[in-house]
């Protein structure tokens, strides 16, 4: 079977599962969402498939690889939170920001791949002229999440979503060349967006905040309120103080091995990316058994300071920008060929994203990050092993078909399949 082909059957078999979970308990209810979920996996194999079968481009200067990986960008999200969705309506909990989550996840997916199909049209039209990139999702504005069932585009908020989303993927592809591939990017824009819709769902009063910040006022107190109480969080309990203790322990004792084998050259360099693969499971494991809090709270504090990081290295910040740039190219591979090193952003990504989902159910207080907490138990605990099992080889199989990042799709297909 060509890898395009098994990649749809995949994806056909996670719907099926998706479509069973959310229907068993709450079939009249979920029936909107599962009835878009299949319309925009239909949508986004098609257009996939179009595109590897008659080789149409897009017109944006992506990462090379075999496939633009539209099908799976496009679904990632969207299965991510039908998988809560589903077990928030096995337990019976309220399903307000599962459902929401998934409306506008699935009216921004619709809306990115609506722009793409327009971008492919234009550029098998001709109209597009050598070296043109396409213009900005202007069209979106008027059709993405009206594609969707009724109830499913998640209204006046999951429209704004959706042209954020498009709008976004646009910026990331246009502004950063050959760094993703079209799916990843879709990924990244998405996720984007939805962070942009929560906060709007917060109120004026989060709002009004958001705007003190961006005027400058307050900047201070912006910037210190929270490393205070980031800082009072993490030494709050001896467990804490502990598990801060055995973090900088094996970062002490790791980083500087993996340094050194990298420069000797001994070791072939995906045997040494994997041992930061070995690395990150040892460092939050034990935390996401004992403190999920801290170690969601830690996960938002090491991406930001690898952001701050690839700033002084693409910067060359004097002093600091080539040491850091030395160091991380050691570990490169064919993935990384734009400005910007997405492989360690998708590492880290991939593994705190169902954490920080899970985090943000319990914030909304609806039951959410019970829901994905219970998942994540059985799969760290061993029991209902049978779903445990499937989600895994589910995952596998998906990690055989696909070309993308595999450390950005596996952690959400994998939680997605879990939570279901």
């Amino acid at each position: 079977m060509q890898r395009d082909l098994f990649e749809v059957a995949v994806v056909a078999a996670t719907f099926a599962r998706l479509a069973y979970g959310l229907l068993s308990h709450s079939r009249a209810d979920r029936l909107a969402e599962v009835l878009a979920l299949a319309a925009l996996s239909v949508l986004a194999a098609v257009q996939e498939l179009a595109s590897c079968r008659l080789r149409i481009g897009y017109g944006y200067r992506t990462r090379s690889a075999e496939s633009e990986g539209l099908l799976v960008g496009a679904l990632a999200l969207p299965w991510a939170f039908a998988g809560l969705l589903s077990s928030t309506s096995r337990l019976h909990a309220h399903p307000g920001f599962p459902a929401a989550a998934l409306h506008a996840a699935l009216a921004s997916s619709a809306a990115m791949t609506t722009h793409l199909a327009l971008c492919a049209h234009t550029v098998s039209s001709g109209s597009l002229g050598p070296g043109s990139l396409p213009g900005a999702p202007a069209k979106v504005r008027e059709s993405p999440s009206h594609a969707m069932p009724n109830g499913a585009a998640g209204g006046g908020q999951g429209h704004g979503a959706a042209v954020a989303a498009a709008c976004a993927l646009h910026m990331l592809l246009t502004r950063l060349p050959r760094c993703f591939t079209i799916g990843e990017a879709m990924v990244v824009a998405q996720a984007l967006a939805l962070l942009s819709w929560d906060v709007a769902l917060l109120g004026a009063a989060a709002a009004a905040a958001v705007a003190v910040c961006v005027l400058g006022v307050g900047a201070v107190a912006a910037a210190v309120l929270p490393a205070v109480w980031a800082v009072r969080f993490a030494l709050a309990t001896p467990r804490r103080v502990a598990l801060l203790g055995y973090w900088a322990a094996l970062l002490a004792a790791a980083l500087p091995a993996m340094d050194w084998l990298s420069r000797a050259r001994r070791v072939p360099t995906i045997i040494v990316r994997k041992g930061y693969h070995i690395l990150a499971a040892a460092l939050f494991a034990p935390a996401l058994l004992l403190e999920p809090q801290l170690l969601a709270v830690a996960l938002a504090i090491a991406s930001a300071l690898l952001v701050a990081v690839e700033v002084a290295r693409v910067g060359n910040v004097p002093g600091l920008g080539p040491r850091v740039h030395a160091f991380m190219t050691a570990f490169l591979d064919s993935r990384d060929a734009g400005a910007v090193l997405v492989s360690h952003f998708s590492l880290l990504a991939g593994m705190a994203a169902p954490v920080w989902l899970s985090r943000l159910g319990y914030v909304r207080g609806e039951g959410a990050g019970a829901a994905i907490a219970g998942a994540m138990s059985q799969e760290a605990g061993g029991v209902a092993i049978w779903p445990l099992a499937f989600a895994t080889v589910a995952s596998c199989l998906l990690e055989a078909a696909t070309t993308q990042l595999d450390n950005i799709f596996l952690p959400l297909h994998h939680m997605a399949m879990l939570a279901a």
